[in-house]
């Protein structure tokens, strides 16, 4: 089993998050609770337009994770995240490789598209590029059952969002 397996398997299960959200340009702060459902799926669910990019890369093999998002504010959105490595990057000294997100939210579904590296077996961290805007992720795993995660938004350059949630296990 690789890092980025065991990074996966142990951030599985049902999770209860606060998240706070800081708007920078707008000067404002949201903050709201989540109940999150995160599992690892076989690669025979995967959608035909991440099986094109798999096809089109034979070295690839992946994994993905699937999570299940209930917030105050709505129950209907779902995230798709694909990590793809080739076995080389996998057996590297950091696991790294390709990343897809796939936002699902009231039948509507948008794609981003970065990289994912693990520095250690303990943290994760995603960069991502979309249009102008362009997203780092950090996900920590402190323990077995609390998990820290921030994000960092910024467009043009510039800092626009940063996002910080912390998950306690609830299964």
């Amino acid at each position: 089993m690789n890092n980025l397996e065991e990074f996966l398997n142990t951030s599985t299960g049902n999770w209860l998050a606060q998240t706070t959200v800081y708007n920078l340009s707008a000067k404002i702060h949201v903050s709201l609770k989540s109940e999150l459902v995160a599992e690892v799926q076989p690669m025979s669910h995967t959608p035909e337009s991440i099986q094109q990019i798999v096809k089109n890369n034979p070295s690839y093999c992946y994994l993905y994770i699937i999570s299940s998002i209930n917030t105050q504010i709505n129950d209907n959105t779902k995230i798709y995240n694909y990590f793809m490595s080739s076995q080389e990057e996998l057996t590297s000294r950091y696991t790294q490789g390709t990343f897809i997100r796939n936002y699902i939210h009231n039948d509507k579904s948008i794609f981003l598209k970065g990289r994912f590296f693990l520095p250690d077996k303990n943290s994760l961290i995603i960069t991502i590029s979309h249009d102008n805007q362009q997203i780092y992720e950090k996900h920590q795993l402190l323990s077995s059952n609390l998990q820290l995660y921030m994000n960092i938004t910024k467009q043009f350059g510039h800092s626009i969002m940063t996002g910080f949630n912390s998950c306690i296990r609830t299964n």
